[in-house]
């Protein structure tokens, strides 16, 4: 799969921004966009942040980050319904964040946008500034940058909800995005800003590769490298402030490595402590100036909390041992591994028609597939923001992680997941671009074709009328409006066209004759009982910032009229689709 081109990020930080917006999207699903779009703010800035600083439009690349951190704070705002998301992951788990932690957490986000606001007036201001006056904006652009990674450093231990750690993992993931964030753009720009080189080697270096992992979990390999018959060696070293360290690469002996590794364990440990030292006390320098020159109370409530709890964290960072410290990525994926234990499964074995089965295996399609928008996926760039290093095909491939929805009605055939098996991570073949629905009454069967390769096909090959969907280039199915009871009834799919802002919709196919859903008085009797009825039912099944890439019958019977009984989707995200229409492989 090829990574973004510029042309395309350059339209993604106007999406994530909201500058364009995709049509038809309430205020509720615009800001799950946004959430689902971070992902590729992490490529936009991979791929930006290698620029000279002197180039004509960075100026305008610096504008755009405060807009991106901007709306990942915002989008946690009570003006969002974003929260039903994270609601309905808690419903899932049975894990609710108390009113007194949400509250806790809402007085974070405030303090965070309290100092992006400061720290961008700074930048304003050092941007505009000439001459001496630029030395002066300088010094307080470089409190204002380091308050407010300080704070964000202290966030993310709040972040940290023992016993909710599932239900906290959003704020965690927002706010480390924010950090993440900040610290590339110090070490991308740190330099051009009048940074002291020592701040930036011994603070924002050290904290950045301590976070992500990069250099110890993640291969640092830089991105200008030499080939010397089937081993790589390493052109460069890569720096880690002041000392050097070696990545292990092929033509680097093991002996090589581990004296390398005891050389420079002193020096790190000595530079971590004078980066702690140097942080904390430009933090505290902040804090006496700002109270003199009348900084409002939530900016300096913000660094007194981050200075009184990273005063306790700095001396446990300092005592722990190289290798043991768990960065970012790491602990998004172990929250997500464990949240997966949390939620409910089957007490017997389902000995039935299957129904009680695919509502359990729904469950575990809905908890991977918001987990995966909102954490796991733009987790995967945080270690290769600075575009540094080279980013592994591998991380891209995980990025574009195959999500689903589904099993609707009942059946597991075709369904690669369990309740103790993840969705398995599969190539892009290419982006969708025909459908074959065959359907009577019902829907008969099913089969999709991505770039130039059918899939399987799954249901009838000879029942009901074939129905062929043919995509146009650019054309995306971002909706499938569903009915289903004995048999899954119709299927409608609602597509948008990003190149030519078109929308068209292909069905309904099928009927409703064996799906009627259940009377609005049996409804109301079931949710007094606390019950949902799985038999029947309609539903608009998407998963927004994705487009639909997979199909499948989950079960096909020739009893009471042949027909699907089951369904399920597979959705892959709308901004690494393949950039040519019918590309098989990329």
């Amino acid at each position: 799969m090829k990574p973004v081109n510029e042309e395309v990020t350059r339209q993604l930080v106007a999406m994530i921004t909201q500058e364009a917006k995709s049509p038809g999207l309430n205020k509720a699903e615009q800001a799950e966009l946004i959430m689902a779009c971070i992902t590729m703010a992490m490529v936009v800035l991979n791929f930006f942040l290698v620029v000279q600083p002197h180039d004509a439009w960075v100026y305008w690349l610096e504008a755009t980050l405060f807009r991106i951190i901007s709306k990942i704070i915002r989008i946690f705002d009570s003006d969002f319904e974003w929260r039903k998301v994270r609601a309905k992951v808690e419903a899932m788990i049975k894990q609710k964040l108390e009113a007194h932690q949400l509250k806790v957490l809402q007085h974070l986000r405030a303090g965070q946008e309290e100092n992006l606001h400061f720290f961008k007036n700074a930048w304003q201001s050092y941007s505009n500034a000439t001459g001496e006056a630029k030395k002066i904006q300088g010094t307080v652009l470089l409190s204002s940058y380091n308050s407010m990674i300080t704070v964000l450093r202290s966030n993310i231990h709040h972040c940290k909800i023992d016993d909710y750690a599932v239900a906290g993992l959003f704020e965690f993931a927002a706010t480390a995005n924010i950090h993440v964030i900040l610290l590339g753009v110090g070490i991308a720009h740190g330099k051009s800003w009048g940074f002291p080189q020592e701040y930036i080697d011994n603070v924002i270096r050290v904290e950045f590769n301590r976070v992500t992992g990069l250099g110890t979990r993640v291969p640092a390999i830089p991105r200008n490298v030499t080939q010397s018959g089937n081993s790589t060696v390493v052109a460069r070293a890569v720096r880690f402030g002041n000392s050097t360290v070696f990545p292990r690469a092929i033509g680097l002996g093991n002996n090589t490595v581990h004296s390398r590794a005891i050389e420079t364990r002193n020096s790190k440990r000595i530079q971590r402590g004078i980066g702690e030292a140097l942080q904390m006390r430009l933090l505290l320098d902040a804090i006496e100036k700002g109270e003199s020159e009348g900084l409002s109370d939530t900016l300096i409530g913000s660094w007194k909390d981050a200075y009184s709890t990273m005063s306790v964290a700095s001396r446990q960072v300092l005592s722990i041992r190289d290798g043991e410290y768990e960065d970012y990525p790491t602990y998004v994926h172990r929250i997500y591994r464990h949240g997966r234990t949390l939620v409910p499964r089957r007490k017997r074995r389902e000995k039935l028609n299957g129904h009680k089965l695919a509502a359990e295996l729904r469950r575990f399609a809905d908890y991977d597939a918001i987990l995966t928008q909102y954490a796991l996926s733009y987790s995967e760039y945080w270690p290769y923001l600075t575009g540094e290093f080279q980013v592994p095909p591998e991380v891209f491939r995980r990025a574009d992680r195959e999500i689903f929805s589904g099993p609707y009605a009942l059946g597991s055939d075709w369904v690669t997941w369990s309740k103790d098996r993840e969705p398995p991570l599969t190539d892009r073949s290419g982006n969708l671009t025909s459908i074959l629905v065959r359907s009577s009454v019902n829907i008969d069967g099913l089969q999709t074709r991505a770039g130039m390769f059918w899939n399987m096909h799954t249901g009838s090959t000879t029942k009901g009328i074939p129905n062929l969907i043919e995509l146009a280039p650019g054309q995306l199915v971002h909706n499938v409006d569903l009915t289903w009871g004995n048999k899954i009834g119709t299927l409608r799919f609602d597509t948008y066209n990003s190149r030519t802002n078109d929308s068209q919709s292909y069905g309904p196919y099928g009927s409703r004759l064996h799906a009627m859903p259940p009377s609005k008085k049996k409804e109301e009797e079931k949710k007094k009982k606390n019950k949902v009825d799985h038999t029947k039912g309609s539903v608009a099944v998407n998963r927004t910032g994705y487009a639909l890439s997979s199909i499948f019958c989950t079960k096909w019977s020739e009893r009471s009229d042949s027909g699907c009984e089951g369904v399920a989707f597979g959705w892959r995200p709308i901004f690494l689709a393949a950039e040519t229409y019918n590309l098989a492989t990329t």
